[in-house]
């Protein structure tokens, strides 16, 4: 492989077995290096890596029309796989049966002298999965509420003015507008940015914990090492790709032919273990159809409740530490007594009283905290907003929520990833070759 990359490309053999790249370069620097590793065809006449920097930066994160979605909140789709030391590592369950397969695959090719048995990938073990996106979530809201908490008690005019929720919501969006804080409020706005982890999609198992900024060890202690190439042909024939960031991690493809073999075995919608019966073929297991309804929901369908619960708890955790308004009069003509100083109590507000604000006023909210997400601008902002209220009013609010995410979503991903959203559906046969061989079986993820 080192004879041929040095025949092809312009960099010397040296720095192509250790590319350069890293956080701390300058721009220029930074720039060139990692231009090298991105074009340096180290997946040479092996079956195409995803590219989650790039091409599939939305994998996991999206469905096949490009709504968000997160992995459902129910146990049973779940299965532990072999961790490292005590780790309790959890993967969706055809994944973990999938990787079961392919870790005892490689341990017999080193059993048998296929492959050396010094390889990292003799004896694979998960590092981690899945990931609770709650916990890194929480953290981004607070830092959000944090930073505007303190522009707030900063300036008298603005403390005095936020007496309530809706003066404090209405103090969030004028900050915004200053575009001295960043970062998404809704679900779907966190799920489909880079605040989110990859891993929460329950697709991806990570090997190993490196940093993913710096390249060298990508290629030194991965990719160079005398097992890859035979991981990245065994993986793919368990329906895996390997991820050219991260050589470390696997990612299933769940509509690959071999991983569409292990979510067979599973009964939709319940996704219990198919009995016997079921296998002979008196009933399908899950299907290309039924795979996102069964492990997932779709953000938007969640953002109107969660938006109002997150703003509660920021809006009241604020008044809780900061309780009193001390609000100064100064003497006037017909009152010449001098100033005088009036205090006012923050309430707390609760649930009822988000409620009674009404969906006119969440739907303009949300429709208003999507495309500032989106860093979007449109010409006829006014008549869109018109056309979700009306749409509201005919047919309802869950509809107009719908109609905000459709306008958004092909915006946010061209204007962040330069992507198109209408390239033709079509399936990704397994055991392809070629670095140029990228997932394009659907859209942007790769489905």
């Amino acid at each position: 492989m080192s004879d041929e990359l040095q025949s092809e490309y312009p960099y010397p053999l040296d720095v192509m077995e250790s590319p350069p790249g890293e956080n701390d370069l300058s721009s220029y620097e930074g720039f060139e290096a990692r231009k090298l590793y991105q074009v340096v065809p180290y997946f040479l006449n092996l079956p195409a890596p995803l590219r989650t920097w790039y091409e599939s930066a939305y994998y996991g994160k999206v469905d096949r029309v490009q709504d968000g979605i997160i992995l459902k909140k129910d146990t049973s789709i779940l299965k532990q796989i072999k961790g490292q030391e005590s780790a309790n590592v959890l993967a969706v369950n055809f994944v973990a049966d999938a990787f079961k397969d392919l870790r005892l695959h490689l341990q017999r090719a080193g059993d048998a002298g296929l492959i050396r048995t010094d390889t990292f990938y003799y004896k694979i073990l998960a590092e981690s999965s899945m990931v609770q996106y709650e916990i890194d979530r929480r953290k981004h809201l607070d830092f959000t509420a944090n930073r505007l908490n303190s522009r707030i008690n900063l300036s008298p005019t603005i403390y005095n003015k936020v007496v309530g929720f809706q003066t404090y919501v209405e103090e969030l969006l004028n900050f915004y507008k200053t575009k001295k804080i960043e970062g998404p409020l809704t679900l779907t706005g966190y799920v489909v940015s880079r605040y989110s982890d990859v891993q929460m999609s329950g697709l991806y198992i990570s090997l190993a914990r490196e940093d993913y900024s710096i390249d060298r060890p990508k290629a030194e202690k991965y990719i160079f090492d005398p097992g890859f190439r035979c991981f990245v042909v065994t993986a793919r024939k368990y329906g895996f790709y390997v991820d050219r960031n991260a050589p470390w991690r696997i990612v299933a493809n769940p509509f690959s032919a071999p991983m569409m073999r292990y979510l067979a075995q599973y009964h939709y919608p319940s996704l219990s273990p198919m009995t016997p019966a079921m296998l002979a073929g008196a009933e399908p297991g899950v299907g290309v159809n039924q795979f996102f309804p069964a492990y997932y929901k779709k953000t938007y369908q969640m953002d109107l409740s969660d938006l109002k619960e997150q703003l509660l708890k920021m809006y009241n955790k604020y008044a809780e530490k900061n309780p009193r308004i001390r609000i100064r009069s100064e003497g006037t003509v017909g009152c010449p007594a001098g100033s005088v100083i009036t205090t006012r109590i923050r309430e707390q507000a609760t649930m009822k009283d988000v409620e009674e604000l009404g969906d006119i006023y969440w739907l303009k909210l949300y429709f208003m905290l999507r495309t500032r997400e989106a860093a979007l601008t449109f010409d006829d902002h006014d008549k869109k907003l018109r056309k979700a209220i009306e749409i509201y009013s005919t047919v309802g609010i869950t509809k107009a929520i719908r109609y905000i995410n459709d306008l958004i979503k092909p915006y946010l991903y061209e204007k962040h990833l330069g992507l198109v959203l209408t390239k033709p559906d079509g399936p990704v046969r397994i055991g392809e070759v070629g670095e140029q061989t990228y997932v394009t079986s659907n859209k942007v993820a790769g489905y």
